[in-house]
Order: C-alpha cells, then sequence, then structure tokens
C-alpha cells in the first residue's frame, strides 16, 4: 500500500487532511476538539493545530452545518493568506459540491489537479495526491453526465 502524504486528503472521505483525521487518531488518542467562534465562522480549535490546518478544517466543518457563504468567505482567506497551498482550491470545490454546482466543483478540483503539476509544486506532491485529483475528476465528469 502506498504511504498516504500527512497533507493528502484523508482516505476515509472526511474532506480533512490525513494528519488531523485518521493518522491522528491512530498515534493517539485525541480528545474532541471545542468550538469557538471566530470572525471567519465557527472553526475547530484543537491542541497543536496550526492556524493552517484550523481555517481549512473549518471549512469542512462549515460545510457540514450548511453555512455554505461563510465556507466559501474561509476559503477565499485560505487563498488569500496562503496562496502556495492546495487547499484553498480542494475546499473550494468541497463547498461548490454540496451546494449541488457540480461543474463549478468539477472546475475548482481540475485546477487543484493542475496546482499539483506546477513546476515549483510538482515535487510536494506524491502521484496518489494527483490520482485522488483525477479520480474527484473523474466522479463529477460522471455525474454531470448523468445530471
Amino acid at each position: 500500500m502506498a504511504k498516504i502524504g500527512r497533507n493528502e486528503p484523508c482516505p476515509c472521505a472526511s474532506g480533512k487532511k490525513y494528519k488531523k483525521c485518521c493518522e491522528a487518531a491512530q498515534i493517539t488518542l485525541v480528545a474532541p476538539g471545542t468550538m469557538k467562534l471566530k470572525p471567519s465562522g465557527w472553526m475547530p480549535v484543537e491542541a497543536g493545530e496550526d492556524p493552517l490546518d484550523q481555517l481549512s478544517n473549518s471549512v469542512v466543518d462549515l460545510i457540514d452545518q450548511g453555512h455554505f457563504d461563510e465556507a466559501l468567505a474561509a476559503c477565499e482567506r485560505l487563498r488569500v493568506e496562503y496562496p502556495d497551498v492546495v487547499d484553498w482550491l480542494e475546499r473550494s470545490a468541497a463547498v461548490h459540491d454540496a451546494r449541488g454546482d457540480l461543474h463549478r466543483a468539477r472546475e475548482f478540483y481540475q485546477r487543484a489537479l493542475d496546482f499539483t503539476n506546477l513546476p515549483e509544486q510538482r515535487e510536494g506532491f506524491e502521484d496518489d495526491a494527483r490520482d485522488f485529483y483525477r479520480r474527484k475528476l473523474a466522479s463529477f465528469d460522471a455525474r454531470i453526465a448523468a445530471s
């Protein structure tokens, strides 16, 4: 089995990074995170969670709560504050998917795949990450064709 990168999407499909999901559960039992109101909406706060992970994971929580406009605002913060990280593209795709905008979601997954192939990003991503985006694109192609 191929090694999963810590910053890759968790294979359990939670939408969180592997290091903050299944890997964390395998390493140690982590007490459930508390919820604190931040200007961009509800964000999980866990011991040792860095600001990027906190903001990125907050998008997943906002989607789960049905707060799509707030989730998109958090995606915009990711884009502005962390432009060299793929999270804003992946999270934007997830928001649009949850809203039912399959074409827009697919567009963001395509942009995420393209991002992983940029010369300055290429070494930071394993083929498994690119395959994840390719599978997402194929899934969206099938869903769009069926609609």
